[in-house]
């Protein structure tokens, strides 16, 4: 066989490693190449495409972040065609239709996000947005009504003057109030999350750290930060500590599998053989189609 098990195994490692780097570019090169080389080999490669559409929506991210939304477009489309069904590129594409103005196309994504998380509280507010566009205020209260019953902290005093505004008649009126009322504030947060990805980029890896660190002192249910943090304290050698964060993101959610993979092959760095096996071997007990792990697993039984 030209690509041998131990090769895949070396090459979604590297990429794995370049798609948690954020060093999309690179990871996309890659990812492509694997996915190339893998069909001809019959290879699964489910595996490959869920990491090769998480790339690029953060490439899309990126063009976002800077205006370029018929960039960012391309990006998650192309995600979409490797039909790897994740609401957030739905909600990414609307985002990127509504800015271009385009809000017919906008409201088709909104709704195919809605339909597989009706929970998706932002992609309901840009729902919203466009039916505002389009003088639908009676859609978008029901929209705004529908996000408040789910226990989003308003003020209530104000939401119910609404509710009376709009019941009387004059739904712009109320929707009005009520879109100043649900409006995007600052996220200290996000703001922080992507500081820390920025320096870990930059191989800053201590000020990554202290970022992460920072939003964790007041939000610490954020599996994915510890996880990013895990591996910037491998960038910085400090392996002890990436194992906590590494195991404290698998605490806060056990099915999320990208720290448990992070947690394998920083015992594979560190020798710990035997860890590094029983890690893979808990991964393919939820996940018996991962392929990362099979063969890390055969490369470390081998």
């Amino acid at each position: 066989m030209i690509f041998s098990g131990w090769l895949l195994h070396s090459r979604l490692k590297k990429a794995l490693d370049q798609l948690n780097c954020g060093m999309y570019e690179a990871a996309s090169k890659e990812l492509r190449s694997i996915l190339k080389e893998s069909r001809k080999e019959n290879h699964e490669e489910r595996e490959v495409l869920f990491y090769l559409a998480e790339c690029l929506m953060a490439m899309g991210d990126e063009k976002l972040e800077k205006g370029k939304c018929a960039d960012a477009l391309r990006d998650f489309e192309e995600a979409v065609a490797l039909q790897v069904e994740f609401p957030d590129l739905y909600f990414r594409i609307g985002k990127c239709c509504l800015a271009l103005g385009v809000e017919e196309r906008a409201e088709k994504n909104f709704q195919k996000a809605l339909s597989m998380n009706e929970q998706y509280k932002n992609a309901r507010l840009a729902l919203a947005e466009v039916y505002i566009r389009g003088q639908k205020f009676d859609l978008a209260f029901r929209e705004y009504e529908w996000i408040h019953e789910q226990g989003m902290d308003v003020d209530e005093a104000a939401f119910a003057e609404a509710r009376r505004i709009a019941d009387s008649g004059d739904f712009q009126r109320g929707v009005t109030l009520l879109r100043e009322m649900f409006r995007e504030r600052p996220d200290r947060v996000k703001v922080l999350f992507q500081q820390g990805k920025r320096r870990f980029q930059e191989r800053d890896y201590k000020g990554a750290i202290a970022s992460f660190r920072e939003l964790l002192s007041g939000h610490a249910g954020f599996p994915d930060v510890y996880n990013l943090m895990g591996v910037a304290y491998c960038g910085a050698a400090a392996f002890e500590d990436a194992e906590k964060a590494f195991l404290q993101a698998m605490k806060l959610n056990p099915v999320y599998l990208d720290p448990r993979l992070n947690l394998a092959f920083l015992y594979e760095k560190m020798n710990k053989k035997g860890k590094a096996i029983e890690v893979f071997e808990g991964i393919l007990a939820v996940d018996p189609g991962n392929v990362i792990a099979k063969e890390g697993l055969k490369k470390l039984q081998g």
